[in-house]
């Protein structure tokens, strides 16, 4: 009998004198051995039977294997900690981000009130002192719009909608031109600005007008971190497959520690030569996120020997790690950028011809700051009859009365928003010719595609220049009096309006006319059936529709059907359901629906009304 194992004796012959245990756990055990002759029992002999653990369950296993799982979860709590406080960092950065985007959308209106009434300024005669005073205030707010700007670059980086064009440069002559406008920051804060080219030429692929703004970012920091009478050296050199430029100077420098840092989105080296130093911590993260975008890097290290930091810029040469896509070649160059500080302009560098006074236009302007209307309504009075409305609701229920010829309508405005209100415009049969300029300081791209989705004509982003709004108003008007007639009289009023086409484009309406005509109590009526009649793609149908008409097919088979609608009502008599459904509409509260946003009330009181008319005059 095995004791701890066995609960009672085992007996076994004596041909078969063995025990066997297979199933012994760890431990000490006594096996114990008696013999039976009939009634005798002789004394059991005892055996110490010791098994030892495996290595994995010996007490030292235990132990390790606790401290390792005491590890792993130590290990885990951190990489939660850590994965939850960079998810926090990032909310955090996201709504710093879009605060910071709400208030450049509040700062670009009042910005227009400032950086176009200067120029204005800047543009009439008047002495030294007041040209040098009107210069830094235009310096200034342009750095304010530069500032806006690169906070709609970071959004647009983040999304992955930056824009991106690259074209043969010489990084020389564009790196000069830049750092020739901080001559006059240079002068005024008694720094040495200097520029030093290994060769006189060293073209690279660059996006100018991004590129531009990691040089004027990389110039700012210099100036602002160094102190009166320092030094900054930009060096432009080409190494064996790359050119390089460096930005150095000898203000406060930079610590090893925190040369990586800097370029962390929001980040500020906080030390008591940085305290009185303000800033967005964005531009930095910005440079680098350009510079990436041209397939080179950007990194910082303090300088050797004396007090102070280097930036390097180091981009490829040539254009094989491009995409040719994003290539523009000398057919199609891109404009040249802007300056960072700009000159002073001169009274002949801004004149314009002015345009040509339209007395006969109406300009109706939406607009809820009362500053930017004023100013709009000021500067467009000359040349237009100008009507203003604070807000679109105001704006919509006066639009049939004073019927412009052109709108200029804000965005963001309470009670009716631009966008709505551009859509009432035109969804509305009296109206959908009116051309739209939507200004605003939305900047986004999705924003500037509603827009346009909705019908408008232009889109202008707050700060604007009126000069360049002006032409845009002639042209709008211009272009409109060529592609769409209006009305001219009330007998012309179930005419078609009458269209200004070449022969080629006359002989398409007729034939899309026939179609519309013949198939009109067709509900399946839509534009590729019009495609299909004429023998054209859906979208080559679409596009010749809108340039002859200035409609869409959809909107041109509605115009049709509501101005045979007007006709049928007023001139036979039959009742509303009768000629919704002989115009292709199955439904008669679609066709009622449709009838009063284009004529504004009901077909049964339409019909009495233009009765009640008739019979008016005759009496």
């Amino acid at each position: 009998m095995m004791e701890g194992f066995d609960r009672k004796w085992n007996k076994n012959s004596t041909t078969n004198p063995t025990a066997t245990y297979t199933n012994l756990s760890h431990g000490e055990y006594q096996f114990l051995v008696r013999g039976i002759d009939k009634d005798k029992v002789s004394q059991a002999r005892k055996l110490t039977i010791i098994i030892h653990p495996p290595w994995y369950k010996t007490n030292i296993a235990k132990v390790f294997g606790g401290l390792l799982a005491f590890l792993i979860t130590f290990a885990g709590f951190q990489l939660y900690k850590q994965t939850f406080r960079r998810i926090e960092v990032e909310k955090m950065n996201e709504k710093k981000m879009q605060f910071f985007i709400n208030i450049s959308h509040e700062i670009r209106t009042p910005l227009s009130l400032i950086i176009d009434p200067l120029e204005k300024l800047i543009s009439l005669p008047s002495n030294a002192e007041n040209q040098r005073l009107f210069g830094i205030m235009h310096q200034n707010a342009n750095r304010i719009f530069r500032l806006i700007n690169q906070l709609m670059d970071v959004r647009k980086l983040d999304k992955g909608k930056m824009l991106v064009k690259f074209q043969e440069t010489d990084l020389c002559s564009f790196i000069s031109n830049i750092a020739e406008s901080y001559n006059y920051l240079a002068t005024s804060k008694e720094i040495t600005l200097e520029v030093i080219k290994e060769k006189s030429t060293i073209k690279a692929w660059i996006d100018p007008l991004n590129f531009e703004k990691v040089i004027t970012n990389l110039l700012s920091n210099a100036f602002k971190f160094t102190n009166t009478g320092g030094k900054i050296t930009v060096y432009i050199s080409e190494l064996k497959r790359s050119a390089q430029i460096i930005v150095e100077d000898n203000g406060i420098g930079i610590k090893k520690t925190d040369s990586e840092k800097i370029f962390n989105r929001f980040y500020q080296v906080n030390s008591k030569e940085t305290r009185n130093i303000t800033g967005t911590g964005i531009g930095l993260h910005l440079s680098r996120s350009l510079v990436e975008l041209h397939k080179g890097r950007l990194f910082a290290e303090p300088c050797e020997n004396i007090t102070g930091s280097r930036f390097i810029i180091q981009i490829p040469l040539g254009n094989k790690h491009l995409v040719k896509e994003d290539l523009i070649t000398s057919e199609n160059m891109l404009p040249a950028p802007s300056q960072a500080f700009l000159d002073i302009p001169t009274s002949s560098k801004l004149q314009n011809t002015p345009s040509k006074p339209q007395s006969t236009y109406k300009i109706m302007v939406v607009e809820d700051e009362l500053e930017i209307r004023n100013y709009l309504v000021e500067e467009l009075k000359p040349l237009y009859k100008v009507i203003a409305f604070e807000n679109g609701k105001q704006a919509h229920s006066c639009l049939l009365k004073e019927m412009p010829d052109l709108i200029l309508s804000d965005i963001m405005m309470p009670e009716m928003d631009g966008i709505t209100f551009c859509k009432k415009v035109k969804n509305h049969i009296e109206t959908n010719h009116i051309p739209i300029i939507l200004l605003t300081a939305l900047s986004k791209e999705e924003d500037k595609a509603e827009g346009i989705e909705t019908g408008a004509d232009m889109y202008l982003i707050k700060p604007f220049s009126t000069n360049f709004l002006k032409k845009s108003i002639v042209n709008l008007l211009e272009n409109r009096n060529k592609i769409f007639n209006k009305w001219k009289n009330k007998n012309e009023k179930y005419e078609l309006d009458p269209i200004d086409i070449q022969s080629h484009d006359e002989i398409l309406i007729q034939k899309v006319m026939t179609i519309i005509r013949d198939n009109i109590s067709n509900n399946d009526l839509n534009v590729e059936m019009l495609a299909d009649g004429v023998g054209i793609s859906r979208v080559h149908m679409h596009r010749k529709l809108k340039e002859i008409t200035n409609q869409s097919a959809r909107d041109l088979i509605k115009n049709v059907r509501m101005k045979q609608a007007a006709y049928i009502l007023v001139n036979k008599k039959i009742n509303v359901s009768e000629v919704a459904y002989s115009l292709g509409y199955s439904s008669l509260s679609h066709f009622s629906t449709t009838f009063k946003s284009y004529y504004g009330i009901s077909p049964k009181e339409y019909a009495e009304q233009e009765q009640n008319n008739t019979q008016t005059e005759q009496s």
